[in-house]
């Protein structure tokens, strides 16, 4: 991966996706991943160990025509939260999720994060809503990740947005941090509503949820003003507890 500069690579190309049967071999540390998954769930006992699909960072590569390539493997979630507390792990078991997260901007130019409930593993911290692609994004018989896919659907269950709302998404930028073991797809996603009308969408959106019985993942938005003063304020309040990678992405979406 020595084509991220400072954690990010801008996309030229498409990203690619690709998967095999095979599961991510881990018989070395196995044991040690279980029992740091059950330390986690006594504070967390809504975890469950889910299949997940990561890639091994030595196979990550740029082609000539700017085009990423993410050869994909499955693992679990056990392995991701134990990678993500050990960061010295062996080389052998250095693999990362491939989140897609949508930083959205709003029709009257404002950002819109979401702020993690209290019961997930990043509570309470502020990024761009996402996550990890599912079985339903993988066609098995071309061995593709549809990551596009994975994008919307993600949108719709943590926000209720659907393309209805939405002017555009794209994919713009990769990032590999070390606060976790991932290699983030950062789409820019424009909205068709204002900084209120989304916050009450948000809020509908969420009282459905609860009503059906089921427990939101973003427990709010925070909408920020786009001009440097203002995210500056957000990025350094001690209050806040913002993701790694927003800080540098922001200025690179164009």
């Amino acid at each position: 991966m020595d084509f991220f500069k400072n954690g990010y690579h801008v996309l030229r190309g498409e990203v690619k996706g690709t998967i095999t049967d095979a599961w991510f071999d881990i018989k070395g540390i196995e044991e040690e991943v279980l029992k740091h998954f059950e330390e986690v769930k006594k504070t967390k006992p809504r975890l469950t160990n889910g299949e997940l699909f990561m890639v091994p960072e030595k196979k990550v590569t740029l082609e000539q025509n700017g085009d990423v390539n993410l050869p994909i493997q499955k693992t679990n979630y056990a392995l991701y939260l134990y990678l993500g507390a050990n960061p010295n792990t062996d080389k052998r078991y250095k693999v990362r999720s491939v989140p897609t997260v949508s930083v959205l901007s709003t029709s009257n130019d404002y950002f819109v994060f979401g702020k993690m409930a209290s019961y997930t593993v990043l509570e309470d911290r502020i990024l761009a809503p996402g996550g990890p692609p599912s079985s339903q994004e993988i066609d098995k018989q071309k061995g593709k990740v549809d990551f596009d896919a994975c994008m919307r659907r993600e949108l719709q269950e943590e926000t209720g947005l659907t393309c209805e709302q939405l002017v555009s998404l794209e994919p713009r930028i990769l990032h590999a941090g070390n606060e976790r073991p991932a290699i983030a797809i950062i789409y820019y996603g424009k909205l068709m509503l204002d900084d209120k009308q989304i916050k009450e969408f948000f809020e509908n959106h969420n009282r459905k949820l609860i009503e059906k019985g089921e427990k939101p993942e973003l427990s709010d938005v925070e909408i920020v003003h786009n001009n440097p003063e203002a995210l500056a304020r957000l990025y350094h309040d001690p209050k806040k507890h913002v993701i790694d990678y927003l800080h540098g992405a922001i200025p690179l979406l164009g």
